[in-house]
């Protein structure tokens, strides 16, 4: 048994023994007694393989619209005015707030930290108990600034949002 070769359907590699063909893991067809058999067998199995499809053969799709013909105007598309063109818009047509709301949370966070930064500062220079007492109402009253500034900016932003929508 050994003396009679296999060809592997999927990649064409032929060995002597295995199950499982050595380059690309796909199942041996059974071995046959006859040579026509096996010719037989090999073509019924490649015609069985499943073959990826071809890509190569499909026609390029067109997303965009046709160029525009010789001597034909070409017009702009109308850009949305930036962050600063809205912030120097003296009609009002935009909403800067919108944009740097993100911004400005972000930087009311950065200043309830630096308060509870100071407050443990000082903790740590007048360590009496009534530091121990203001840094823990700073605690406090950084977590109630986090809650109400979280508030604020929720509101703002679907205050912005319901204006947008009308």
């Amino acid at each position: 048994m050994a003396d009679v070769l296999r060809t592997c359907a999927n990649c064409g590699n032929s060995q002597a023994t295995g199950d499982f063909c050595e380059k690309c893991g796909t199942r041996m067809p059974a071995v046959t007694t006859t040579a026509a058999a096996a010719g037989a067998a090999a073509a019924q199995s490649a015609a069985q393989a499943p073959h990826p499809p071809s890509y190569g053969t499909q026609p390029p799709q067109q997303y965009a619209p046709p160029p525009p013909e010789y001597g034909a105007p070409q017009y702009a598309y109308a850009r949305e005015s930036g962050y600063w063109g809205h912030l120097f818009d003296f009609s009002f047509q935009g909403f800067v707030t919108r944009r740097s709301i993100k911004t400005l949370y972000t930087i009311v966070l950065g200043l309830i930290a630096a308060y509870v930064v100071l407050s443990i500062v000082i903790l740590a220079f007048g360590a009496n108990r009534w530091s121990v007492v203001n840094f823990l109402i700073a605690l406090v009253l950084a977590a109630l600034y986090i809650f109400w500034s979280r508030i604020l900016f929720e509101l703002i932003a679907s205050v912005l949002r319901l204006n947008e929508r009308s």
